[in-house]
């Protein structure tokens, strides 16, 4: 069965003045919009911190730093990017 790449975003939230928390997002098909997937559990002082913290949360749901995030495709599923193969 075959496998496809995650559309995951990675963004910064400022719930509070100078408070700043990492947030993941996922589209899950081509038209979709994306939805919260998972955030930091505290706030930080500094964009840049929340930024590279979430960052090493996303890279921590790869398997392998070359094939990135996964999902496993359902039967018959077509490419949720709507990207058609080039092969």
């Amino acid at each position: 069965m075959s496998s496809f790449l995650r559309s995951i975003a990675v963004t910064v939230d400022e719930p509070d003045p100078g408070m700043f928390c990492w947030v993941l997002l996922e589209a899950r098909a081509a038209n979709d919009e994306y939805r919260f997937l998972s955030s930091s559990p505290r706030g930080t002082d500094s964009y840049e911190h929340a930024l590279l913290q979430g960052v090493a949360e996303l890279r921590r749901l790869c398997r392998t730093p070359e094939q990135g995030p996964r999902r496993k495709a359902q039967e018959n599923e077509e490419s949720p990017s709507g990207w058609l193969p080039l092969a």
